[in-house]
C-alpha cells in the first residue's frame, strides 16, 4: 500500500492536468470571443493538440449561440407573463375602484396590495410597461425579433422526415 506522500504526489499530478485542462479551455474561449474563428496552421508536432482546440472551440461557440437564443426566448417569456399578470391587475383595479389606472401605472404601483415589490420592468430590454389608453392593455412588449429556438426549422423537418417517414414508392420488406 502507498505511503502517505505517494498519495500526495500523485493528487499533485492530477490536479496540475486539470488546472492545465481547464487553463486551455478558458484561453480558447477567451480567443473566440475576441477574434473570429480561422484556421491555423499547427506547428510541427502539435497538430492533434492545435485539432482538438479547433474542435472544442467549434463546439463551445455553437454551444454559447444556443444558449444566448435560449436566454432571449426564455426572457421574452417571462415578458409575456409579466404582461398577463399586469392585465390582469389593471382588470382588478377596474372592478374594485370604478376606474382605469393611469397609463404609466403609477396607481397600481402604490397600492402594495397589486404589487408588493413594485411593478415590474420588461426583462428584455428593461423597459416599463405601459398601458394603451384606449384598450388599458399592456403595449409595446411583443419583441418579435426574438425566435423560438425550440421550433422546428426546415432543416430539422427534412431530417425527421428522413428517419421517420417512409421513403415513397418503397414497399416494406416482408419478413
Amino acid at each position: 500500500m502507498p505511503s502517505g506522500t505517494e498519495r500526495e504526489k500523485g493528487a499533485a499530478l492530477v490536479e496540475v492536468l486539470a488546472i492545465s485542462v481547464a487553463a486551455s479551455i478558458a484561453i480558447g474561449i477567451i480567443i473566440l470571443k475576441l477574434k473570429p474563428v480561422q484556421k491555423i496552421v499547427p506547428a510541427a508536432g502539435a497538430g492533434p493538440v492545435v485539432v482538438l482546440g479547433e474542435g472544442v472551440g467549434l463546439d463551445i461557440r455553437k454551444r454559447t449561440e444556443r444558449a444566448d437564443e435560449v436566454l432571449a426566448f426564455t426572457l421574452k417569456t417571462a415578458c409575456r407573463h409579466n404582461v398577463s399578470v399586469i392585465n390582469t391587475s389593471v382588470e382588478m383595479w377596474r372592478v374594485l375602484n370604478g376606474r382605469w389606472p393611469k397609463e404609466d401605472l403609477s396607481d397600481v404601483a402604490r397600492d402594495r396590495d397589486y404589487f408588493p415589490n413594485g411593478i415590474p420592468r420588461c426583462p428584455v430590454n428593461n423597459t416599463p410597461y405601459r398601458l394603451d389608453p384606449v384598450l388599458h392593455r399592456v403595449v409595446g412588449h411583443e419583441h418579435t425579433e426574438i425566435i423560438n429556438p425550440f421550433e422546428e426549422t426546415e432543416k430539422d423537418a427534412v431530417i425527421r422526415k428522413k428517419i421517420i417517414e417512409k421513403p415513397p414508392g418503397k414497399k416494406p420488406r416482408k419478413r
